[in-house]
C-alpha cells in the first residue's frame, strides 16, 4: 500500500470515530479552514463553521455511524509533490440497529498542510 493511500486510510479513519462520537469540533479539524463542502442536495458550503449543521442533521436524522472506503487515492498536480490528493470512493452511514441510513460515493480533494492531509473539496451524494 502506498504512503498516500496509508495516510488517507488513516485520516478517513480518524473520520469515522469522530462522527460515530458525534464530536463536530473534531471533524472541523479535519477540513481545511477554506474547505468546500458539496453534500448531497445542498448548495456548496464554505468554511469549516459548516461541518457541524451538514454531519449534524446526519446524526439529528438517525444515523450514527459512518463506514468510509477508498476505492482509488491518486497525486494531482507535479507528480512527486503530493500537495494535493485525490480519493474516490463510497459511504454507508448506518443507524444504531447497524441497518444502512445512506449510501452514496464520494470524491475529496486533499490538501497537505502542516498538520497532514486535510480536506480541501468533499462532494458526496447518496446513490
Amino acid at each position: 500500500m502506498s504512503e498516500l493511500r496509508q495516510a488517507i486510510d488513516k485520516q478517513n479513519a480518524e473520520f469515522e470515530k469522530h462522527f460515530a462520537a458525534n464530536d463536530m469540533e473534531a471533524l472541523k479539524k479535519l477540513y481545511t479552514d477554506d474547505c468546500r463542502l458539496m453534500p448531497h442536495g445542498k448548495d456548496t458550503q464554505i468554511g469549516s463553521q459548516s461541518i457541524p449543521e451538514i454531519f449534524g442533521e446526519v446524526i439529528k436524522a438517525g444515523g450514527t455511524s459512518l463506514s468510509l472506503v477508498a476505492d482509488e487515492v491518486g497525486p494531482l498536480g507535479p507528480v512527486g509533490t503530493g500537495d494535493m490528493v485525490f480519493e474516490r470512493g463510497h459511504y454507508k452511514f448506518s443507524k444504531p440497529d447497524g441497518s444502512a441510513f445512506a449510501v452514496g460515493k464520494h470524491v475529496v480533494i486533499w490538501k497537505k498542510t502542516s498538520e497532514g492531509y486535510k480536506l480541501y473539496i468533499d462532494i458526496f451524494n447518496d446513490n
